[in-house]
């Protein structure tokens, strides 16, 4: 997990100032140091804080302060920040990991916007080796240009990659007086020399003057254009640095100190309580695709969702969805029991899909711990704007789209259904996706290339055997023998849909059933494809691919569909191109009515035994030299464990059913009679290859009552029952073959 802290309006103070002080003392006896103080309850929790991600072992990949640090600009403030944060510990990342916003009162007042005098005392931060946002007139000029020798760019990156965190200004017009009207300002100079004046009126019109000044001082947020030139430039080019590195794009968080939102039901009767360009700003936070905010200032805590609709009527752009999280702190209006920040989480595997984690640290006196697992998590999606919270996953590759399905694999009951998958490169599907779960390739000696190449072709392998077009005799259906097959001197449904294309390439005619009313309806429990349709369109001289499930299991079988889906893909353009009509692979999409999850990987579409009857020699290879040998003990050993691994079962019950050989044992334990037979004659006892006829006909016969029952409900016990018969036959079964093996050699 990607792990920060976030902090705001810490106010720091020395325990001089009394505005720091949240008990009640009307008796002044206490010292100030014993007092209870707001910097010394942060202080302290922090500490517990500290020790508390120590125990689970949890170094914080950040800390962000969303503004003010201090207290109306005080330089004490600042100074204290080093040593609060150190509070944490060994949890506490390194400065360069820790990201400061200026709030309203980290910023001088009645100073211009824009100038190195209104952030003196705040850059004293980036001296400290603190990451801080760009500010106006101090690192860019009025163009949005980075002067010479401007500040390092106000980014920190998770080193899981899970979450990219931009700061941003919006206080740069935060305690700026109004310009004059017109007509007084011949009069300022009159009126600041009476003010000045050794007279019985001068304290009067000095009083007044003041008065006017501070009635004329305006508290402004507002992100200027030169924050968002620049905070384009980098969360823009970290994401796509990101997403090229890792295939997945992070969790893009801005911060900056003012609310987006009202964050209670306090009324606000001032001016300038909001940010004034907020149209602007949110258009922004949309436009480079943020998927959380994090503010202070209100000191209240509390998350919101901002879904954006764009200003323009006529934009065929989706809204945007942001989450709000503003932080908290105690004193200040709140109470000295208030949360003093919140722990982000952010899966690192799956970020943009997977549940943010929001957990608000509460305020603890010193030596009181924190039990991070007692504490109330809430639990959030970021995702696409158009993501897991409507129903659909989308992204540029297969894989992409992959790795939200497996984060959304809990959600699949409470998701908006069907369930819609789409991405833009339709031949990445061929590819077998990031984190698909191993198949059985994984073992100890086996280099990770070595079995990726494995699992590459096991995926190709279980994708053309669904594609073929004969199913073969161990299968009562599959894809392609229904998509290609021909009907007497009709043309296949394939080679009709591609006729249409060709005839005419703005058809929606290029259509596929995979299920036949006439014949899978007849009886109530026969077996038809979960897929059940394909559609082909042409969109910009693009082919794309819909493919419709009745149902589908995702983590293990929707990389299996979309494969096949970009092989008719394939050959689809191939067939037009030889017909004259040139067309690029577009996206593909799948549009499921029920999305489920099992817990076990598909280990083969048919298991091996049960294909090898297509092929006679397959299976003689697996007995003959049993009886009358010619081939190496330890390459016949390894044929056995080969097609019996394949589908032995686990403890885990299997995706969308168990594959369960039947046909193949039968066949072998027909080949074993026929060499028992011939071979008797010539073996010294013969007991070994009787009890290999019998022990193929219990496997046999075991799988055939398994197969015709795990349809039931009470799967888990059935699969429990089958697993322990299986492993005692097996057991006893590679036992024989090793004992035939040796006894009949290589040689004889």
């Amino acid at each position: 997990m990607g792990t920060l802290l976030h902090l705001s309006d810490l106010h720091l103070a020395s325990p001089s100032a009394s505005f720091d002080v949240t008990g009640d003392y009307k008796v002044d006896s206490l010292p100030p140091h014993e007092r209870q103080r707001r910097t010394d309850a942060i202080s302290d929790t922090l500490h517990q804080l500290g020790s508390a991600l120590a125990a689970t072992e949890t170094t914080l990949d950040a800390v962000v302060v969303s503004g003010d640090v201090t207290m109306q600009g005080r330089a004490d403030g600042f100074a204290l920040l080093t040593g609060i944060l150190k509070q944490l510990g060994d949890a506490l990342p390194p400065k360069e990991r820790i990201l400061v916003v200026p709030g309203n009162h980290d910023v001088a007042w009645f100073t211009k916007p824009g100038t190195r005098e209104r952030y003196e005392a705040f850059l004293s931060l980036r001296s400290e080796g603190y990451v801080l946002p760009y500010l106006e007139g101090v690192d860019a000029e009025t163009d949005g240009r980075l002067k010479p020798g401007a500040g390092p760019e106000p980014l920190i990156t998770a080193p899981d990659n899970s979450f990219a965190v931009v700061g941003i200004n919006s206080c740069d017009m935060c305690g700026v007086e109004r310009v004059a009207e017109s007509d007084l300002v011949d009069k300022l100079d009159e009126i600041e020399t009476l003010a000045n004046a050794v007279s019985p009126g001068g304290a009067a019109v000095k009083a007044l003057r003041e008065a006017w000044r501070r009635r004329g001082l305006d508290d402004i947020a507002r992100v200027s254009k030169v924050q968002r030139r620049l905070c384009n430039e980098v969360a823009v080019k970290e994401r796509e640095r990101i997403l090229a590195k890792t295939g997945v794009a992070p969790v893009l968080i801005a911060v900056f100190h003012h609310q987006l939102r009202p964050v209670s039901t306090v009324e606000e009767f001032k001016s300038f309580e909001g940010i004034t360009n907020l149209g602007e700003v949110r258009e922004w936070l949309a436009g480079n695709r943020f998927d959380i905010l994090l503010h202070g200032h209100k000191h209240e805590q509390r998350v919101l969702e901002d879904i954006f609709v764009p200003f323009d009527g006529a934009s065929a752009h989706q809204s945007h969805r942001l989450l709000v999280v503003s932080g908290p702190t105690i004193g200040h209006g709140q109470p000295a029991s208030n949360p003093v920040g919140r722990l982000i989480t952010i899966d690192s595997a799956m970020p943009r899909i997977a549940d943010v984690e929001l957990v608000l640290v509460p305020a603890r006196a010193a030596g009181v711990p924190i039990d991070l697992h007692a504490l109330p998590k809430e639990r959030i999606t970021v995702g696409d704007d158009s993501g897991a919270h409507v129903g659909v996953l989308a992204g540029n590759t297969a894989s992409e789209v992959y790795s939200k399905i497996l984060a959304a694999e809990s959600k699949f009951d409470s998701l908006p259904r069907p369930l819609i998958c789409r991405f833009n490169d339709g031949p990445s599907a061929l590819q077998l996706p990031v984190g698909y779960p191993d198949v059985g390739f994984a073992a100890d000696g086996v280099e990770e290339d070595v079995r990726a190449a494995r699992m590459q072709q096991w995926f190709e392998d279980t994708v053309d055997w669904w594609e073929r077009p004969v199913r073969g005799r161990a299968a009562t259906f599959n894809h392609g023998e229904r998509i290609r097959r021909r009907r007497g001197a009709d043309p296949s449904q394939f080679e009709s849909a591609i006729a249409s294309l060709h005839a005419n390439n703005t058809t929606t005619r290029g259509v596929m059933l995979l299920i036949d009313p006439a014949t899978d309806f007849q009886e109530l429990n026969s077996s038809f494809p979960a897929f059940a349709l394909v559609q082909m369109l042409e969109r910009n001289g693009s082919l794309t691919m819909t493919g419709y499930f009745r149902k589908q299991e995702m983590p293990h079988w929707w990389p299996i569909n979309v494969a096949e889906l970009a092989k008719l893909q394939r050959d689809a353009l191939t067939e037009l191109r030889a017909r004259g009509t040139e067309l690029t692979a577009g996206s593909i999409c799948t549009i499921t009515a029920l999305p489920v999850a099992g817990s076990s990987a598909p280990r083969v579409v048919i298991p091996e035994v049960d294909r090898r009857v297509e092929t006679p020699a397959a299976l003689l290879d697996l007995v003959v030299p049993l009886y009358f040998g010619g081939q190496p003990t330890d390459v016949m050993l390894q044929r056995w464990r080969t097609v019996i691994d394949d589908w032995r079962p686990t403890d885990e019950i299997a995706a969308d059913g168990d594959p369960v050989p039947v046909l193949g044992f039968r066949q072998l334990a027909a080949y074993a009679q026929e060499c028992e037979a011939l071979s008797a004659d010539q073996r010294d006892g013969s007991d070994p290859g009787r009890r290999l006829i019998a022990e193929l006909e219990q496997l046999h016969d075991i799988n055939k009552h398994y197969a015709d029952m795990q349809r039931g409900a009470d799967r888990g016990s059935q699969h429990t029952e089958w697993r322990s018969k299986v492993d005692g036959v097996v057991t006893r079964l590679l036992t024989t073959v090793e004992e035939m093996v040796t006894a009949s050699g290589p040689g004889s």
